[in-house]
Parts: structure tokens; sequence; C-alpha cells
């Protein structure tokens, strides 16, 4: 399943929901979108915390699409990304 937080969230926003889905069986992959829309931070490769600057505000039709596009955008590549993880499994080409 993939989760698209929605504006100002996180992936850490729904953490309960996601153990919720996998504690059935259903793998959860919850990006926080680099697209300038989450409230909350992450971190870089060595534990710094990056804050996502809310830059474009929600009213601004625009801007606010140009978030949506990068987030059909990263949904996208990671989709790519699980079908050669996939590909990867033995007997995954029969599914």
């Amino acid at each position: 399943m993939f989760f698209s937080h929605g504006y100002t969230g996180s992936c850490k926003d729904v953490t309960t929901y996601h153990r919720y889905m996998a504690s059935y069986g259903v793998t959860c992959i919850a990006p926080t979108h680099n697209d300038g829309s989450s409230g909350t931070y992450t971190t870089d490769s060595k534990g710094k915390a990056v804050d996502f600057n809310i830059q474009i505000p929600l009213a601004e039709v625009e801007g606010r699409s140009k978030m949506l596009d990068k987030r059909v955008d990263e949904i996208r590549s990671l989709v790519d990304e699980v079908k050669q993880i996939v590909k990867k499994i033995p007997g995954s080409e029969k599914t």
C-alpha cells in the first residue's frame, strides 16, 4: 500500500495506522514528501534534523499544483523501485 501524507503532514503522522495494516500482512510504503508541504522534519544520513519549510501556501493554487505534480513523480519513482525489487524475488514473475 502506498500512502501519501496530507498537507503539512509526514509519514510519521500515521505510523499507528501503518502498523495496524502491517499486522494483517499489508506492506505499507509511506514517504515523507520532499515537496515543501511537510510541516515536520526528517534527518539526513548523519542524523542531523532537516526541516521541511512550508514555502507555498495551500491557497496558492499554482504552487500547490506543482507540489502535487512532484508527489506524483515521487510515488511513480517508488512504484518503479518496488517493481525492480519484486523482479529479484524468485517466482515473482508468475504474479
